[in-house]
């Protein structure tokens, strides 16, 4: 990819070092130059100038530079230019196109820089560099104006896949400041110069990485893995753990293992999963759901819950695991209840609403049944908890009709007067009464979200 930099011009990038300045004593050019507030031993043209003062103005004393251009280039330097090469060359950059850009109004100001740019385009060409001089004849001061024009400018340079270097300490503050912001996020590498040190400064990347981290805690306040995935940050850490939390939200668990990601113990997924463990990362995803105020997104999850919450309960009193085989009419599962013959003649003659009960394949009015079945015989009790997380999913079941088949939207007022129908939560009801349930039964807890919380501090330890 080629590689192009941009560079900002100001009124301090032609200097003039103390030692050559002495060899234009007693000519007219030695008061153009004056020493540099900056410190160094370079000196810089002249900004006071005006007609008050009789002094050149800064835009007449680099227009006399150009116009002597044979003269003055022995013994000018510019400053900045040199001083981004220097720090390109350490990086090993080589250079495809230098884009020359400063202010040129259309009536020039007095502190205007187009004869920099020309005396910089010149002396480059020179060299043999590719150099395009963009100008801007909008108020350098006026921040507005001068945001789009870099922003075209940039994307300009950057659209054919060009790595863009951006030097950008000339110019005025306002002129730096928009092209930081036209350039946020995209990528680019900024150079800026310490006029004090003559060092790089890191402010801007700084700056940027300080912003990228309100916005990446910002979103992971509300869990927002796939928008963290699409801000440009460089750490590839930080997008490896956000892809983890992101696949295991959705509970991919299977893509989750193709992942490359460094974890604590305690966050990873194992290998084999339990039936009470898989119920437990849909519990702790149907949280984040509710975090999310994505109240449809957090009932399918907890109406998946209630599908198999009963199920290890089954499996301890049948003495096997259930499991749904449709191909060969779920031969399994009735075989574990064909050892009870006791059993199956009790479910023969249970019904639901009348109708009678369809236990020959493995649902939750066949575990109720079976559950009771052994409650009358004294052989199990149902803790309170799973009694009341049973009763209660069962009362938000009609919902499912109103996602699935009505195409309804559900808000958390809905979902609030379904729960509120039965009174079954100790110390509260509402969403927050069934997620307390649910914490209790699965062993999670709930002022911070197991696995993700902790993976959202990970991912700002590493900003």
């Amino acid at each position: 990819m080629p590689n192009t930099l941009v560079i900002l011009l100001g009124n301090r990038d032609i200097q003039i070092s103390g030692e050559k300045l002495i060899n234009l004593k007693g000519t007219l050019y030695y008061p153009l130059f004056v020493e540099n507030v900056d410190g160094g031993e370079y000196y810089v043209i002249d900004k006071s100038g005006n007609e008050k003062n009789g002094k050149l103005s800064f835009l007449d004393a680099s227009k006399l530079i150009w116009e002597k251009y044979d003269y003055f280039i022995p013994l000018i330097r510019f400053e900045l230019y040199e001083k981004t090469m220097q720090i390109l060359e350490k990086e090993g950059a080589q250079l495809d196109k230098v884009v020359i850009t400063t202010s040129d109004q259309p009536q020039r100001h007095q502190q205007d820089c187009y004869f920099v740019a020309l005396c910089l385009q010149k002396y480059l060409q020179s060299k043999g560099i590719v150099c395009e001089l963009r100008l801007c004849a909008a108020n350098p001061n006026n921040f507005d104006m001068m945001v789009p024009f870099y922003g075209n400018l940039f994307s300009e340079y950057a659209k054919d896949g060009s790595n863009l270097y951006i030097s950008n300490t000339g110019g005025t503050p306002t002129m730096r400041s928009a092209s930081h912001f036209a350039g946020l996020f995209q990528g680019y590498r900024y150079i800026s110069i310490d006029p004090s040190s003559a060092n790089e400064s890191k402010v801007y990347q700084k700056q940027e990485n300080q912003v990228l981290r309100q916005i990446v805690e910002k979103m992971l306040l509300n869990y927002d893995y796939a928008g963290v995935m699409q801000l440009p940050l460089q750490n590839p850490s930080v997008l490896q753990l956000a892809e983890y939390a992101q696949v295991r939200l959705l509970l991919d668990h299977e893509r989750l293992r193709t992942l490359t990601v460094t974890l604590p113990h305690d966050l990873t997924l194992p290998t084999k999963i339990s039936r009470l463990e898989l119920m437990r990362e849909v519990a702790l995803s149907a949280l984040v759901k509710h975090r999310q105020r994505a109240y449809g997104d957090y009932l399918w999850r907890i109406f998946s819950i209630g599908d198999n919450l009963l199920i290890p309960e089954i499996e301890r009193l049948l003495g096997g695991e259930v499991v749904h085989t449709p191909k060969d009419k779920h031969a399994t599962w009735n075989g574990l209840l064909q050892k009870d013959q006791d059993l199956i003649r009790d479910l023969d003659l249970r019904k639901i609403n009348g109708e009678p009960l369809k236990y020959q394949e493995p649902n939750s009015f066949a575990y109720q049944a079976i559950l009771k079945y052994h409650s009358e015989k004294g052989r199990y009790s149902m803790s309170p908890e799973l009694e009341a997380l049973v009763k209660l999913i069962d009362n938000l079941r009609g919902l499912r009709n109103g996602i699935a088949h009505n195409m309804k939207g559900i808000s958390k007022d809905v979902v609030e007067e379904k729960i509120s129908q039965k009174l079954l939560l100790k110390g509260g009801m509402g969403i927050d009464g069934l997620n307390r349930l649910l914490a209790a039964h699965l062993n999670f807890a709930l002022d911070k979200i197991d696995v993700y919380d902790p993976i959202n501090l990970l991912i700002i330890s590493e900003l």
